[in-house]
């Protein structure tokens, strides 16, 4: 019984990244675990909730990670296809909070989750 329950979650797992892949594509991103798990930080960080800074972010994702430049080229790439907006905090002038964008955590939820 085990087994299969192992087996339905892999399955689910594999499905999951599937669609993280087609999402990515039709942004034109190249999908990475990195790009991953940047995006689910973000989409579970609910909208209501203080926004991640983009040092604190970066802070945040597991080991190994990229360098702080690609990480930070990565953020440009979400930007300029309206994934994510990068803003002044509201906490703090000098510091940058990233979100999601409205239409990408809807297009996120349907994607991934429906």
């Amino acid at each position: 019984m085990q087994e299969r329950e192992n087996y339905i979650e892999r399955e689910r797992e594999r499905e999951m990244i599937a669609s993280y892949k087609q999402l990515l594509s039709k942004r034109r991103l190249t999908p990475s675990l990195f790009s991953l798990e940047i995006i689910e930080k973000l989409y579970n960080r609910l909208p209501t909730d203080t926004p991640y800074g983009i040092t604190e972010l970066y802070d945040s994702v597991a080991q190994p990670k990229p360098t702080f430049s690609i990480y930070r080229r990565l953020l440009t790439e979400l930007e300029a296809v309206g994934s994510i907006h990068i803003q002044t905090s509201k906490r703090k002038a000098s510091k940058k909070a990233v979100v999601l964008s409205n239409d990408f955590r809807r297009e996120f939820e349907l994607f991934i989750y429906d």
